[in-house]
């Protein structure tokens, strides 16, 4: 049986495993990922090629945190899409460390006056 400091360790760590942690050697880091549009109020999608995107459910401005030893963003593909507006050009951010900006910018869809 598995005593309560052992249980807590064994959790904390499976954690640690869970929220894309590279490594649990080293200080504890805190890094963000924000990903924004002009205008705001996008839908957030996001994928791991320029064809293969899925909805993640978010809208712009969106923001998380990631607090472990050396955390890791994974390598995506980013669009944002809003009604009235052309979908954003799809952007790629590779595998890092670190705080990871996207700012996309969408053109409003031009109304035809005819």
């Amino acid at each position: 049986m598995l005593t309560r400091g052992a249980l807590f360790f064994t959790i904390a760590f499976a954690l640690l495993l869970l929220s894309g942690c590279a490594s649990t050697e080293g200080p504890v880091t805190t890094t963000l990922f924000v990903i924004t549009s002009q205008p705001p109020g996008a839908d957030i999608y996001w994928g791991p090629s320029k064809t293969e995107f899925e909805n993640t459910g978010y809208r712009t401005p969106y923001g998380e945190r990631n607090t472990c030893y050396l955390p890791t963003w994974k390598p995506r593909y980013y669009q944002v899409r809003k009604k009235g507006y052309h979908n954003s050009a799809v952007i790629f951010r590779p595998q890092a460390q670190g705080t990871r900006r996207v700012n996309l910018t969408l053109i409003p869809v031009k109304e035809d006056k005819s």
